[in-house]
C-alpha cells in the first residue's frame, strides 16, 4: 500500500483528530469509559449501560442470608448484584474470588443453578441471571426475604429494565474466607446493525425502533452507530446518547466499516481473531464524545463531519477516490507544506493497558512496542503510555500500537488549492497525487481537513 501523507485542502486546520490525539485527548472530570475491578456498594453510583463484551463485578444491591447448614443457622448468603440499568444479551462467564467457575444449565433450584466446575464450588455456589426484560420478580427473593422486618423484598421489586445476577452462597469456613466477590463476562445490551436490515440498505430483518429485533454486537462500529443514533428503552423512551438519523450515516460506508472490523485476522500463536472488538461500561453522566473517542481508538478509527452527515474511517484508506496532478492545482495559490515536527511528537515506543478476561478482566500492561530503527533516526527514545480501556485482546492492542506509531511518522502535510470539481471530497477519504515536481506518482494523501471559497 502506498504510504499516505496528510492533506488539507483550502487552509491548515485539522478537523479529524489523529489517532494519538484521540487516546490521549482529555477526558471529562467524570468516571473514564471502560469496567470496574471492583462492585460498588452503597453511596449515588451513576447509572450505567453495557456494550459490546465487558467485565464487570456490578454494583452489589441486596445481601441477606437464610437457612440452616446442618446446625449451622443463617447458611446461606444471598448477593443480588446489579450488571446494567438497560438490558443485556447475557452472562458468558463468571467468576468467584477470581477463579472461572463454570454455572450448569441445568439442576435449576430454589436458589438459581448450581455451580459445576471446578469441584471445590460444587454444593456451595448456585447463580441466577435475570437479562432486565423480566416483568415478573424473583420468587426466591421474595419467598426467602418478603418478610424480612428490616429489608423486605417485597413482590413490587421487579427490577424492570434493569440487569442483575442473584449468587447465593453456602457456608464452608474452608473455601470461603471471606465474602465472596464476584465478576461477570457480559455481552451487552442487544443493538441495531445496519448490516442486518433489509429496510436500512443491508439485509435481515433487524428495524430500527424495534429493540426486540436487535441482537449482540461487539463490533465497535456498531456500537458508535447506536451512540449516535441514540439509545432507547424497549418502549421507545431515549435514554442516552445522540440524536443522528439515517441519513447521516450513509449505509455504504458505515457497513464498509463494520465490516473491516469483523475481518479475521491471523494470529502469531494459531487462529484468527476479529480485527477490532470492544466493550464499554457506560455511566450515564459521561459525555458521548468520551465513549466514542474510546471506541475509535479501539478500531483504529476516526471520525468527522461533514456537510450534515457522519463518515468513519478504520486504519487506512485502501484506494483513492480521486487523483490529481500538478496541472490541476490551482496556480496563483501556493502550496504550503509542513514535514518537520516537533521531535516531541514523533513517537517510537509505545506501551498500552488493556483489559484481560482470562485473568478475570484485570487490567494488563501489554508487550512494550519499540521501533530501534526510529529511535536511531530520531536520536532519542520517544516513548508513549495508552489506556485501551474498552479493549480485551492483548494481540489487538497489538496491532493498535503499531497504527499509532506508523501514523505518528506521517510527518508531511500539504495545503493544496483544486477546482471545484474537487469539492464533492471530504475529510478521511484519500487522493492519489502526481507531482514531476515533487517526484510524486500515485501517492496517496489523505484529506483531514476541506474549506470551500
Amino acid at each position: 500500500m502506498p504510504w499516505i501523507a496528510q492533506l488539507l485542502i483550502g487552509v491548515a486546520l485539522s478537523v479529524v483528530s489523529t489517532l494519538i490525539q484521540q487516546a490521549t485527548a482529555p477526558k471529562a472530570q467524570k468516571q473514564l469509559p471502560g469496567m470496574r475491578g471492583q462492585y460498588s456498594t452503597g453511596g449515588t453510583v451513576p447509572m450505567t449501560i453495557l456494550l459490546g463484551t465487558v467485565g464487570t463485578p456490578g454494583q452489589l444491591e441486596y445481601s441477606a442470608t437464610w437457612g440452616n447448614s446442618g446446625e449451622t443457622p443463617n447458611a446461606f448468603l444471598a448477593d443480588v448484584i446489579s450488571l446494567s440499568d438497560h438490558p443485556i444479551t447475557g452472562i458468558t462467564a463468571r467468576w468467584i474470588d477470581s477463579q472461572s467457575v463454570t454455572v450448569s444449565g441445568s439442576g435449576h433450584v430454589t436458589q438459581g443453578y448450581p455451580v459445576s466446575a471446578p469441584a471445590k464450588f460444587v454444593g456451595y455456589g448456585w447463580s441466577e441471571t435475570y437479562d432486565g426484560s423480566q416483568s415478573t420478580v424473583s420468587t426466591y427473593l421474595t419467598g426467602k426475604f418478603g418478610s424480612d422486618p428490616e429489608r423486605p423484598w417485597l413482590s413490587d421489586m421487579i427490577g424492570e429494565g434493569i440487569a442483575y445476577a442473584i449468587h447465593t452462597a453456602r457456608i464452608n469456613e474452608k473455601l470461603w474466607t471471606d465474602f465472596p466477590r464476584y465478576m461477570h463476562q457480559v455481552q451487552g445490551a442487544p443493538v441495531f446493525d445496519p448490516r442486518l436490515s433489509t429496510a436500512a440498505g443491508g439485509s435481515g430483518s433487524q428495524v430500527w425502533g424495534t429493540s426486540s429485533t436487535y441482537t449482540f454486537s461487539d463490533n465497535p462500529i456498531v456500537l458508535i452507530y447506536n451512540i449516535l443514533r441514540g439509545l432507547h428503552a424497549a418502549a421507545g423512551a431515549f435514554v442516552w446518547g445522540g440524536h443522528a438519523t439515517a441519513y447521516q450515516l450513509p449505509y455504504a460506508e458505515w457497513a464498509a466499516a463494520a465490516n473491516l472490523c469483523d475481518a479475521a485476522v491471523t494470529l502469531a500463536a494459531g487462529g484468527t481473531e476479529k480485527r477490532y472488538r470492544a466493550g464499554v461500561e457506560i455511566s450515564l453522566n459521561e459525555r458521548p464524545a468520551d465513549v466514542i473517542r474510546e471506541l475509535l481508538v479501539a478500531c483504529n478509527a476516526r471520525i468527522s463531519f461533514s456537510r450534515g452527515q457522519y463518515h468513519v474511517l478504520v486504519d487506512v484508506p485502501a484506494s483513492a477516490s480521486a487523483s490529481f496532478a500538478d496541472d490541476d492545482l490551482l496556480i496563483d495559490q501556493p502550496i504550503d507544506f509542513s514535514q518537520f515536527p516537533n521531535l516531541d511528537d514523533a513517537i517510537n515506543g509505545i506501551a498500552a493497558t488493556y483489559l484481560e478476561p482470562l485473568r478475570a478482566w484485570e487490567e494488563r500492561e501489554t508487550a512494550p512496542y519499540y521501533r530501534t530503527d526510529l529511535e536511531e533516526e530520531d536520536g532519542q527514545l520517544n516513548r508513549e503510555s495508552l489506556k485501551l480501556r474498552c479493549v480485551f485482546s492483548g494481540s489487538q492492542a497489538q496491532r493498535i500500537l503499531k497504527a499509532v506509531i506508523e501514523e505518528s511518522r506521517r510527518f508531511k502535510r500539504a495545503v493544496v488549492c483544486l477546482p471545484p470539481a474537487y469539492g464533492q471530497y471530504r475529510p478521511l477519504q484519500a487522493l492519489s497525487w502526481t507531482s514531476a515536481e515533487f517526484q510524486y506518482s500515485d501517492k496517496l494523501w489523505l484529506i483531514i481537513s476541506r474549506t470551500e471559497d
